[in-house]
């Protein structure tokens, strides 16, 4: 649908990204198979393995959670007792199931967070075992029994990510989304936060897209457009990067011996409320006027 609403020729998919070099005056884009490409910025939006921050940032270490998120879909009409139009989270001792509707109700797609230390595939579509996931939660609540119980093909979701970058921009190449800031799904923050991203990226390159673009003022606007996003968006996204690592559902934890419980839903929500109530527009840095 995005690609649907841009012009002809502007998405050329099929090319993957080997190598760049920023001359001062363009980038210069090597793609494998040996197509090349020039162009005035370069966004690296290539995701958690990102070539572009590698690049930039040298090489680094992916951060294990010790989890894995099993994941998949199962029909609305194989579980009729839970509701179509409600997220549903049970939690555990050491493990966490979250459900909730797609597709108008016709689906439920569950994330079963469970400990995981011996997986080291970092991958986010790795083939799971149904039997697993359901020896995982034998004893649960009947309704995640009959849910599992559903369930015939999984997938395996191994939790990295990646300790926060002290600079996402140089020159006229920056980063975005994952490539960015790729971070632990508790916050459900993933892709919201790339979105956000983009909005106040193309608001500071506004003013170098006004102008000419073999002019030399377009370079020194471009580097200027780069370090405002990188100041206005790094300090926001690091927070909810670190933030995930112990946020979200994690917090919740069962009842003890008659005790009270150490979290609650309304817990979450004010986990995330300020996250939810953030306003990337009302924090976009003032455009410099577009030289003449």
């Amino acid at each position: 649908m995005l690609g649907e609403s841009l012009p002809s020729g502007v998405v050329r998919p099929g090319h993957r990204l080997e190598r760049f070099t920023d001359t001062g005056r363009e980038v210069r884009l090597e793609f494998a198979g040996g197509s090349t490409a020039e162009a005035d910025v370069l966004i690296g939006a290539d995701g958690a393995h990102s070539l572009v921050r590698r690049t930039l940032a040298g090489p680094d270490t992916a951060v294990f959670s010790g989890q894995s998120a099993l994941r998949g879909v199962v029909a609305r009409d194989q579980v009729p007792a839970l509701p179509g139009d409600t997220l549903l989270v049970w939690a555990g001792p050491d493990a966490r199931m979250l459900v909730y509707p797609v597709r108008g109700g016709e689906f439920l797609t569950f994330v079963a967070v469970v400990p995981d230390p011996r997986r080291r595939l970092e991958s986010w579509s790795a083939r799971g075992e149904p039997d697993e996931l359901a020896a995982r939660f034998d004893g649960w609540n009947p309704d995640v029994k009959s849910l599992v119980a559903a369930v015939r093909e999984t997938r395996r979701w191994a939790l990295y990510d990646r300790e926060p970058l002290a600079r996402w921009s140089s020159g006229a190449v920056t980063l975005l989304g994952d490539a960015a800031h790729p971070m632990l799904p508790h916050h459900g923050q993933g892709v919201s936060q790339a979105v956000e991203d983009a909005a106040v990226l193309a608001h500071c390159l506004d003013a170098p897209a006004r102008v000419a673009s073999s002019s030399a003022a377009r370079r020194g606007l471009i580097a200027d457009a780069l370090d405002a996003y990188d100041g206005v968006r790094r300090p926001h996204t690091t927070r909810v990067q670190l933030g995930s690592r112990g946020g979200g559902s994690q917090r919740l934890r069962p009842e003890e011996d008659g005790g009270e419980s150490t979290g609650t839903m309304s817990s979450l929500v004010r986990d995330v409320s300020w996250i939810q109530r953030h306003d990337a527009e009302a924090g976009l840095p003032p455009l410099p006027p577009a030289p003449h």
